[in-house]
């Protein structure tokens, strides 16, 4: 999915004091960090690579979720292999 960057109109002084009364952020589900450290297997993202390498792959989730992963690996390995046609020589 592409996102296009908007500059948002300017607030008439009117709007920008209601915008700054608000007490609760709006709308923070729109913004996404742009960089960072993403694992595939866990679906969790990271600002700081050595907590992404370090701590993150050390920690009991991500070791469940590698095993789960080439478990899956090596039966679609082992399945394809059993339904690979034999050749006749």
């Amino acid at each position: 999915m592409s996102f296009t960057e908007i500059e948002a109109p300017s607030l008439s002084l009117e709007q920008d004091k209601a915008v700054s009364e608000h007490s609760i952020p709006l709308g923070v589900e729109f913004v996404e960090p742009r960089t960072g450290f993403y694992c595939k297997l866990c679906g969790l993202f990271y600002t700081n690579e050595d907590t992404a390498k370090t701590t993150h792959c050390r920690s009991t989730v991500h070791y469940r979720n590698l095993q789960k992963y080439l478990s899956q690996l090596a039966e679609n390995g082992l399945s394809s292999v059993l339904t690979e046609p034999s050749v006749a020589h």
